[in-house]
């Protein structure tokens, strides 16, 4: 006897070129907005509990719950003697998947480290200058990276990125500009760009 038919699946509803773009959008200046105004937040955090190391710790502390479905296992490196073992399972598979683990681990916590005290020397730095030169020293970082590049490693930079990274530090020094002269906090915020450059060269 013949099969009965089965019933065609439903399939969703396709978003129209127009939908996806006007989402992309939408999360984009949503993603903006929230990394845009967090110098502003935790300056007020700050002001309010008066202490930076209390804010770090409590925003760290709350990174790392979030963080924790995707915490790296260790495994144990045993060999591999069972008797129906698959050919194509070496025995040093278990070694090599703990010094991949290992591997995982020293370089999350030199990335944390960085990422620590970048976000500390910012918070210290917010409680003696405004949001707004805070923000735009911090975002010194990604200039200050093919600097690091070329000292520590010996990369050669083009003159385009040399020229590039001069006009965005000369921009950044008219935007900071308020009229009042530099201070201790401008020192702090960029001493969090160094960090946070640190961090995205060592990425």
């Amino acid at each position: 006897a013949a099969e009965p038919p089965t019933p065609q699946q439903a399939t969703p509803p396709q978003a129209s070129p127009q939908q996806t773009t006007l989402r992309a959008v939408v999360a984009l200046n949503l993603v903006t907005i929230l990394w845009g105004s967090q110098h502003a937040v935790i300056k007020g955090l700050v002001e309010l509990t008066d202490s930076p190391a209390l804010v770090n710790a409590v925003r760290f502390d709350l990174a790392a719950l979030l963080a924790l479905p995707w915490l790296p296992r260790p495994r144990l490196a045993l060999p591999n003697t069972s008797p129906d073992t698959s050919p194509d399972t070496a025995p040093g598979d278990g070694a090599e998947a703990a010094a991949a683990v290992r591997a995982t681990w020293a370089g999350g916590a030199e990335l944390g480290l960085w990422t620590f005290a970048g976000f500390s020397l910012q918070a210290i730095g917010l409680q003696l200058t405004s949001a707004s030169r805070s923000a735009f020293l911090l975002y010194l970082n990604v200039k200050l990276v093919p600097v690091l590049a070329f000292l520590l490693y010996g990369r050669s930079v083009p003159a385009r990125t040399w020229a590039s990274a001069a006009i965005a530090v000369l921009g950044t020094g008219l935007l900071t500009y308020d009229g009042n002269p530099p201070n201790a906090g401008d020192a702090w915020s960029l001493a969090a760009a160094l960090s946070s450059a640190f961090f995205i060269l060592r990425l």
